[in-house]
């Protein structure tokens, strides 16, 4: 049944390609109110306590010093952004006590997550804004593109859609994303095979809701020249996506220590780019006091504004 729905997904999404996108419009009214979304890979946040059903590893190795949450704190509040999706996150009771003991004053009040049963590098959100219908890829099997092995459904709980609320008027479906890593074939396969599943169920919702905005963010572990990202940027047909981040010197994003590869983005999709506030797509750089591998996260966070009003 699985390789079935994967089977026809190609198929939904070219009757719905039809026509390329209009040109663009200009961004939406300065009277609409605005809302930030960002990003960040938080390099393994777990807590002090030992999950007994994560069998491939201990939250001790990982729990992070006393100075580093400060430093993750810290930035939080600077980024002050209405949406964060995280990765490699244990969940969101994790986050909510983080918050309550260190951000009370956010407002940060919703949390989804639809996490591994056995791992803690999970996606997870975090907003001020309502949250609605979450959809979780857990149970999807994906293909190896172009790479003879078996299609598997291993960390597709990393991929998840939410259902956003800016204003009672206004929705956007968040895509949060943390995508296969490493360079070798087999991993560029991997993440291939979950691109073209994600673009496939994404055309599949716009055939039902033809001017769904769409915010695709998270870890690619693919920078924006590599054929994989040419999916969402330079796709032969379809839907084109849109980076919220400069084409020209695109600032990087990993190592956080030393940025030398923009791995982590945020796109949207042509419904959504004129309501992005243009210029505000920026990588936040300054991840407190602590210097080298000592940083609270390898992966520095990625933010942009956009206003509450369709084109």
């Amino acid at each position: 049944m699985r390789r079935s729905l994967l089977a026809l997904i190609p198929a939904l999404a070219l009757a719905c390609a039809g026509a390329p996108l209009d040109p663009p419009t200009p961004s939406a009214s300065a009277d609409a109110p605005a809302f930030t979304v960002a990003t960040w890979n938080m390099q393994h946040f777990v807590d002090e306590y030992d999950n007994p059903y994560y069998p491939r590893d201990t939250d001790e190795e990982f729990e992070k010093s006393e100075a580093q949450l400060e430093a993750i704190a810290e930035a939080l509040r600077a980024l002050n952004a209405d949406v964060v999706a995280f990765e490699e996150v244990e969940g969101t009771a994790l986050l909510r006590a983080f918050v309550e003991e260190r951000l009370p004053d956010m407002g940060y009040e919703h949390f989804a997550s639809a996490p591994d049963d056995g791992w803690h590098q999970n996606v997870a959100v975090m907003s001020r804004l309502p949250l609605g219908p979450l959809t979780s890829m857990g149970n999807v099997v994906t293909e190896f593109v172009g790479y003879d092995e078996e299609p598997t459904d291993l960390i597709n709980d990393r991929l998840m859609a939410i259902e956003v609320y800016p204003t009672p008027d206004h929705t956007f479906l968040l895509v949060a994303v943390h995508l296969k890593a490493g360079g070798r074939d087999r991993d560029r396969a991997w993440r291939t095979g979950q691109i073209a599943f994600l673009r496939g169920w994404l055309d599949m919702q716009r055939i039902a809701r033809p001017d769904l905005n769409i915010c695709i963010l998270g870890d690619f572990n693919c920078t924006p020249d590599s054929e994989e990202m040419g999916m969402w940027l330079r796709p032969e047909s379809g839907e084109i996506y849109r980076s919220v981040l400069p084409e020209v010197d695109t600032p990087p994003t990993h190592p956080s220590w030393e940025p030398r590869r923009t791995i982590d983005n945020i796109l949207v999709n042509g419904a959504m780019a004129p309501e992005l506030i243009e210029g505000s797509g920026s990588v936040f750089s300054s991840l407190g006091p602590l210097d080298g591998e000592h940083r609270c996260s390898d992966h520095l966070p990625v933010s942009a504004a956009f206003r509450a009003a369709d084109r």
